[in-house]
């Protein structure tokens, strides 16, 4: 006999697990809940299907991230995961609770109008968190200086007034500060820039170490030739590579650059109607990080591409084919932006332009080594 399908669709919460089921067959619908662990889940659906149902669950990628998904999928419960902002929404719909989100989430499923996100294994995923947990730190790393900028011009010491020098966070203008705070008196203002001082210095420390074990990963076989094939390309260094790459994952589940480039939310905004067209910036709706890095990658596409030596060696050790795709898009790009940059364009709209472009150039790499 066959089973019956039951559609159930899952609001995750800390306090409680609201669940709603529906079956399109029989049009049976029923909610529950349960503890917010996934053994209790499990024990809850295990007795669902034994009532003759087969189960298709549905939650929202959160803070659980894909953890709840492997343990469901252990268990022999098919499971997919949607990402927040791909969940369609009613404008006027102005009630929103647990029970509602999971009702949602179940009528959603059965009529077939959400699309799962790619589950990465847990191997890609811990190496994902070890490139994002960098970039953290990094943004905490700047947070730190900006705010020790903003205490010494409060307490009147003013780098660049003093030393005519254009760039903060050199060799000169820490041994500058160093010079200053062991020559102001004792007292509240000398400690704070002290321990700050020893913040920065330690997490440039733990930085340092992370972007060691980056390296290290880098020369793994699971990565090299793609860090490689990356690295060709001008702007991008291993960390840039590492993010893309850890990010993306498998480059084979887009199917043509286009998706790639949709993935990355450089696709123009667009509303065109009643024969007016309009267009307006990139959407920005998809993976910020890898877009970020891209951007900054272009930073000097406008350039001309000079292989130092350190590329030279780099460059020797990849296939012709895959060189070939990076020259063209340094080609490419560098008659791009100097075309886009005579025609007065926006510097940083360019910048995005380039890094659009180059998208699709490293698509065409990473289907290469894939």
């Amino acid at each position: 006999m066959q089973k019956r399908v039951l559609y159930i669709g899952l609001d995750v919460d800390d306090n409680k697990f609201h669940g709603y089921c529906i079956c399109e067959e029989t049009g049976e619908a029923f909610p529950f809940t349960s503890r917010p662990n996934a053994s209790k889940l499990i024990s809850i659906l295990k007795k669902i299907e034994s009532k003759g149902f087969s189960l298709k669950l549905y939650y929202e990628a959160c803070y659980l991230g894909f953890a709840l998904y492997r343990e469901l999928e252990a268990a022999g419960i098919h499971c997919d995961v949607v990402g927040s902002n791909m969940i369609p929404s009613k404008p006027g719909d102005r009630v929103k609770t647990d029970r509602k989100d999971a009702e949602k989430l179940a009528l959603l499923y059965m009529k077939d109008m959400l699309t799962p996100v790619h589950v990465p294994t847990k191997e890609d995923e811990n190496d994902r968190d070890l490139v994002r947990s960098r970039e953290f730190l990094r943004e905490q790393l700047n947070s730190f200086q900006r705010h020790l900028i903003s205490l010494c011009r409060r307490s009147a010491l003013h780098f660049k007034d003093e030393t005519g020098k254009l760039c903060h966070w050199t060799k000169t203008h820490v041994r500058w500060i160093q010079d200053k705070v062991s020559a102001l008196p004792a007292g509240s203002l000398k400690n704070n820039l002290n321990l700050f001082m020893m913040q920065i210095t330690e997490l440039k420390e733990t930085i340092a170490s992370y972007d060691a074990e980056i390296e290290k990963l880098s020369r793994d076989k699971k990565y090299k030739k793609k860090v490689q094939a990356l690295t060709c390309f001008k702007g991008l260094s291993e960390l840039s590579a590492m993010t893309v790459i850890t990010e993306v994952q498998d480059i084979r589940r887009f199917p043509h650059p286009k998706k790639l480039v949709s993935y990355l939310g450089f696709d123009i905004a667009e509303y065109s109607s009643g024969g007016k067209e309009k267009k307006y910036g990139i959407t920005k709706m998809g993976n910020s990080r890898i877009r970020k890095r891209l951007v900054e990658s272009c930073q000097k596409c406008h350039m001309p591409t000079f292989a130092y030596t350190k590329k030279f060696r780099d460059r020797s050790l990849v296939p012709k084919n895959i060189l070939s795709v990076a020259d063209k898009c340094s080609k490419r790009l560098f008659k791009k932006s100097t075309r886009l940059l005579a025609r007065e364009k926006n510097r940083n709209k360019v910048k995005v332009a380039c890094a659009r472009e180059m998208s699709t150039f490293i698509w065409e790499s990473l289907m290469m080594v894939a």
